[in-house]
């Protein structure tokens, strides 16, 4: 008898927000793969750096607050 498969739950759709001067903030679970291969898990969503001065890139970690970044 083989395994059983679990099932997979697909949300209906992903939510994405884009802050005005800011992140791009994914809202719930997600799982992101680094260009290194590396995957991160984020169960309560994650946000992602559009000003290019993070210092923990491709996450925010708020530096648009202090460099002026308009986007």
């Amino acid at each position: 008898m083989e395994p059983s498969t679990p099932e997979i739950t697909i949300p209906e759709k992903s939510k994405v927000k884009v802050f005005e001067n800011g992140p791009v903030r994914v809202l719930g679970p997600c799982e992101i793969t680094l260009a290194d291969g590396t995957v991160v898990e984020k169960p309560n969503g994650i946000s992602f750096c559009r000003c290019g001065k993070s210092s923990n890139l491709p996450f925010c970690d708020a530096s648009h607050k202090t460099n002026g970044f308009i986007g």
